[in-house]
């Protein structure tokens, strides 16, 4: 076992339940011990009894725009998003500026990202004809497949060069995750609401994208994207492919949220549709959660809609969403961990997603008291604009990323540490386990709205802050530490907001209060509200 750097001591979700538990990190960032107690440790920090630990959150699909198109987004201010939010690691697409398509535009990307990134991350290699997937396994978590026309011009759709090229793929014993809209059933005529997109991109072109893959590929290593219909979950389960849905399919829908803002592809769907795929969820039908993070400027969105691009910002939002569910009893904590966390270091073989030794010590704390509103002036994207603005969501107080303390109380305090987790991947789990697997350890639990009053009222009774006991230290190794409180790095606030309205109707789980607001200039894009500002000025209307 390796030294014992840090000793974190409070209540963690461990093996699929809320338990005391001692957590002991090396000064390598592993979780070498988790237990009721662990010996040693120059730092013990101990955490109130309101707060939880849980395995920090991987997002499976995200769009950071770098490089060639960094006024939407780049690597840094994408991963300073990301970890405010309690994830982690990112797996970027590979739909850029050039695209990510073969050894040499990949090394360029790995080269321009790594020193930016704020979290650790995986990239994506795009499946294009003829690709030579041997080569761009050892660089790549994963590869994309878009059979669906969407932004960038990785389409591969036909079957004759698809078919070999998914097969290249397959042969690597990589996951492959497809965008699954069949170009041939998406029409190209004039749109000026959502309901005009969706009619564009209709159910039937993921349904037969994913029968498709279906007849040549059963059972692979296959993830299907962004689903948005009981249907294609079923298909896609059926085949034995794994799935992923994001929060706007499950929350958005056509006649509610007809503007720009929420042009996304695959498009959101009729209510009715959207109702029927948020009880799948909240029953456990989908594997994980992606955000589809795909940001676009608030000048872009604004334009009229059928000039403005497909895509909506998420990656801060998601999860903290997903957590105020948690807390009203919408979904069990242990569903948001299993598709948030684990499923996604499982399915990809990376040694994350679990507070349990041989994992990496990334972990989120999060105090279940403390509930907020969306403000786009604290969010982290550049975009500068969210649809969830206003929504319900409960943020993470600490972010650890293999040990080192990237955010505190809420505020960032680290530095670019991230690392690509594709040199992750080999690294041998302890004894018994298989080599860039998952032991199955995380089971279902009932929600904690469903464990009894005293359960509940010990989940969010007042508790004193989180306090450390500090052992004095004999090396001159530092990271930042949970319970120091200098180098806090506070973002500026942008001159200018802008800010979108949450839709009037989204399923009751999630209520999103009225806003005061007003068009934005050439009144087709997103909303500028008035109201207080971050020191409780009255901003002009």
């Amino acid at each position: 076992m390796s030294d014992i750097d840090v000793v974190l001591e409070g209540r963690a979700f461990v093996d699929g339940e809320i338990r005391y538990t001692e957590v002991g990190i090396s000064e390598e960032g592993r979780i070498v011990a988790a237990g009721n107690y662990v010996s040693g440790g120059e730092r013990r920090v101990e955490l109130g009894t309101s707060q939880i630990m849980v395995p920090a959150f991987i997002d499976p699909h995200v769009h950071f725009r770098d490089p060639g198109m960094t006024a939407k987004e780049d690597f840094g201010t994408g991963t300073m998003a990301a970890v405010h939010a309690g994830v982690s690691c990112v797996f970027d697409m590979p739909n850029t500026k050039p695209p990510a398509v073969d050894v040499r535009t990949f090394q360029e990307k790995k080269a321009i990202v790594g020193r930016k990134a704020v979290t650790d991350y995986g990239l994506f290699a795009a499946v294009t004809a003829g690709i030579n997937a041997r080569m761009l396994a050892p660089l790549a978590v994963g590869f994309k497949l878009f059979m669906g026309s969407t932004t960038g011009n990785i389409l591969l759709d036909d079957d004759e060069e698809m078919i070999p090229a998914v097969r290249d793929v397959l042969a690597t014993g990589l996951r492959m995750s497809v965008h699954a809209e069949d170009d041939h059933l998406i029409a190209k005529g004039d749109e000026k609401c959502c309901r005009d997109h969706l009619r564009n991109r209709p159910v039937a072109a993921e349904t037969t994208a994913i029968s498709r893959l279906a007849e040549h590929f059963r059972g692979s290593n296959i993830n299907i994207c962004h689903l948005t219909t009981p249907e294609g979950l079923d298909l896609a389960k059926a085949a034995g492919f794994t799935t992923e849905v994001t929060l706007h399919h499950l929350l958005f829908e056509v006649d509610r949220c007809p503007g720009a803002e929420y042009k996304v592809n695959p498009p959101i769907r009729d209510i009715g549709t959207r109702d029927a795929l948020f009880k799948r969820f909240v029953s456990g039908g989908f594997d994980m959660i992606g955000t589809d993070h795909a940001p676009h400027t608030a000048e872009e969105k604004a334009r009229d809609f059928q000039d403005a691009p497909s895509g909506i910002p998420g990656v801060e939002t998601t999860m903290p969403m997903i957590m105020e569910m948690v807390r009203r009893g919408t979904i069990p904590l242990s569903e948001a961990v299993r598709m948030g966390s684990y499923n996604p270091g499982r399915l990809f073989g990376i040694p994350k997603g679990a507070i349990a030794e041989g994992y990496d010590a990334d972990i989120a704390v999060f105090d279940m008291r403390e509930t907020s509103k969306i403000d786009v002036r604290r969010l982290h994207s550049r975009c500068g604009h969210s649809p969830y603005a206003g929504s319900d969501a409960v943020f993470p107080q600490d972010v650890m990323i293999r040990g080192s303390l990237q955010v505190r109380e809420g505020e960032f305090c680290g530095e670019p540490i991230g690392r690509d987790v594709r040199g992750l991947r080999d690294r041998l789990f302890r004894s018994g386990r298989e080599t860039g697997g998952m032991s199955a350890r995380v089971r279902d639990v009932l929600s904690l709205s469903a464990r009894g009053a005293a359960r509940r009222t010990s989940v969010l009774q007042e508790e004193p802050p989180l306090r450390s006991r500090e052992v004095p230290r004999s090396r001159t190794v530092h990271r930042p530490g949970i319970e120091e409180g200098k180098g806090i790095l506070r973002v500026p606030q942008r001159p200018q907001v802008l800010r979108v309205p949450a839709p009037p109707y989204v399923l009751p789980s999630v209520p999103v209060p009225p806003l005061r607001q007003r068009q934005a200039p050439g009144r087709t894009g997103p909303l500028v509200q008035g109201g207080m500002d971050r020191e409780g000025r009255q901003r002009p209307r």
